[in-house]
């Protein structure tokens, strides 16, 4: 089985039960508490160590070189961390540093400051992306292997040949040989948070951020740490470091963030199977061995209390695809995740230009997706009744909400659509949109003709095989975009 393919890439699964419309009011809040104090420390600890000038770079592990895990390579190295990427299958471990090479190149095309025509563009591009590169050194199953650019050819969608077949296989069978975890181990080595960017299959999750959480566990139980031995950055020679703030409680990272796009953190660390025994094979393997839970370099001798541990440092990090170029994330910890780790998580990202957003409620579709349906299903319905064609459907976003919402949300656009903000827009108009709303077929399914008319309108407008060309004449519109917002007053 294959790491290198992104969640994204993956259809969402059913939600799980109990986790429908109607059980919405039953879901807990989840107990995310901090301090004002312990925020401010997290911030200050970052800022300093990871950030300010002179001070090492610290370094992130990405599990995944799919389109997803390339795309976050591309964001924290770009701000300067080193970045360790995994992979577990072969021919997209070989061809991953030439893709992230044409990802990286696609970006800095349209994200260099100088002009494209100007005549120091060409080597302003290769100067960003040798630098980028730099920083980066992926990990097979048996350790590191070069990062050097790959010959093998990319195509025009930004995938070579030995990508797309690992694509097929993955898709026809579930088997590999079995392999050991040094490489990951290595990996994971002086990592202070990890990404992982495994295909969208629960047990599969499951399995990886079990292994994942566990190979980066101290030996020693975090009851037992002191100030003392608390270091702030893991060396080379081990996957984990303690410290203890201000307040008394410990942060231990790595923190482990998986980019799910709708499996919930409760989900991703429940495993009813396990045992005293777990898994040494790479998890993307079906053939396994066991032996008693350890973290890496603990002398084989018992992790117990960190085995039991791990699930405190696991989150979801859910990023909008293709996660260099749309700078959401969406945060959402689990029962067990400690709140310090999600401040970790939030200020780390936050540092590298991402813009996190954390849920404290766990909802199928998590809150963009959701709130991206519910314009779908509408668009949807106004179709199949004929009351608008396909592309008036698009023009009513691009040309209209989108030209908003691209730099104000809908909750600021109601504010400065009545004199006396919010409260005035609901005193004018809530009677009226609570009319509309209430004629929504929320739990009505649009038609297969409703699919095949979409579809048509799409591919008279764009053939099938120019989409590639298209998703980079997005992706580059959406840099454009990006740095016109920065440059712009808040």
């Amino acid at each position: 089985m294959d790491t290198s393919q992104s969640s994204a890439q993956q259809p969402p699964p059913s939600p799980p039960p109990g986790a429908g419309a109607g059980d919405r009011a039953e879901t807990p809040l989840l107990p995310v508490e901090y301090s004002a104090d312990e925020e401010t420390h997290i911030e200050e600890l970052i800022a300093s160590r990871f950030f300010s000038s002179g001070a090492p770079p610290p370094c992130v592990c990405i599990v995944g070189a799919g389109l997803v895990g390339r795309g976050w390579a591309v964001v924290f190295s770009r701000a300067g961390l080193r970045v360790h990427c995994y992979e577990s299958y072969g021919p997209a471990l070989a061809s991953a540093p030439a893709l992230l090479r044409h990802t990286a190149q696609a970006y800095f095309a349209d994200a260099v400051s100088v002009p494209i025509e100007h005549a120091d563009h060409q080597r302003r591009v290769a100067a960003a992306v040798d630098d980028l590169m730099s920083r980066v050194r992926f990990f097979g199953p048996h350790g590191a292997v070069s990062s050097g650019s790959s010959s093998r050819v990319v195509g025009s969608d930004g995938a070579t040949k030995d990508e797309k077949v690992a694509v097929e296989v993955d898709e026809k069978k579930d088997e590999e040989e079995n392999e050991d975890v040094s490489g990951l181990c290595a990996a994971l080595c002086g990592c202070v948070y990890v990404q992982e960017c495994v295909p969208e299959r629960l047990e599969l999750k499951q399995r990886v951020l079990a292994l994942l959480g566990r190979l980066s566990s101290s030996p020693a139980s975090s009851s037992s740490a002191s100030t003392e031995s608390v270091s702030v950055l893991p060396d080379a020679s081990q996957p984990w470091s303690q410290i203890v703030l201000r307040s008394g409680r410990l942060l231990c990272l790595p923190v482990v963030a998986s980019s799910s796009s709708n499996l919930v953190t409760a989900d991703l660390v429940s495993d009813p199977t396990q045992s005293d025994t777990q898994s040494v094979a790479d998890p993307t393997t079906t053939t396994t061995t066991t032996q008693t839970s350890s973290s890496c370099g603990s002398s084989g001798s018992p992790a117990s209390s960190a085995s039991s541990s791990w699930k405190s440092r696991v989150l979801v990090a859910h990023p909008v695809n293709p996660p260099h170029v749309i700078p959401l994330v969406e945060l959402l910890p689990g029962p067990e995740t400690s709140p310090l780790s999600v401040l970790f998580a939030r200020s780390l990202l936050r540092h590298v230009r991402q813009r996190p957003i954390l849920l404290r409620k766990a909802l199928p579709g998590f809150c963009l997706n959701r709130l991206q349906y519910a314009l779908l299903r509408e668009a949807f319905y106004l179709v199949e009744e004929g009351v608008v064609s396909p592309e008036d459907v698009d023009s009513a976003v691009c040309d209209g909400l989108g030209l908003r919402w691209c730099f104000m949300g809908p909750c600021e656009t109601i504010d400065l659509n009545a004199p006396g903000g919010v409260q005035d827009y609901f005193d004018r108009y809530g009677d009226g949109l609570h009319s509309v709303a209430s004629t929504a077929q929320a739990q009505r399914r649009w038609t297969p003709d409703t699919e095949a008319r979409i579809h048509q309108a799409m591919r008279t407008r764009h053939p099938l095989d120019s989409l590639p060309q298209r998703a980079q004449w997005r992706d580059r519109r959406l840099v454009a975009l990006l740095k016109h917002k920065a440059q712009q007053p808040l």
